[in-house]
């Protein structure tokens, strides 16, 4: 066995829009190795600033930023012994 590089698919990409504009991005990843199923899944939730009074409004989110974090963690995953 010892060290492997998991290949991994894209088995979902979902988003769900709930209650006052809350959204939720959900990307799921599935591998097979030594006759097992592994799944990751990343989620990453936001709101629509606009919900928010002017003066306690939060910065909008860079969304290509924020899930770039997905990719590093995919990167470096790995199978091991």
């Amino acid at each position: 066995m010892g060290e492997g590089i998991a290949t991994a698919i894209i088995l979902a990409a979902m988003i769900f829009i709930v209650a006052a504009g809350n959204r939720y991005d959900t990307e799921s990843y599935i591998t097979d190795y030594d006759r097992k199923k592994y799944n990751l899944s990343f989620t990453l939730h936001s709101s629509n600033i606009f919900n928010y009074d002017p003066g306690i409004r939060p910065k909008e989110f860079d969304e290509a930023k924020e899930s770039k974090v997905f990719d590093q963690i995919l990167a470096t995953f790995r199978f091991v012994e």
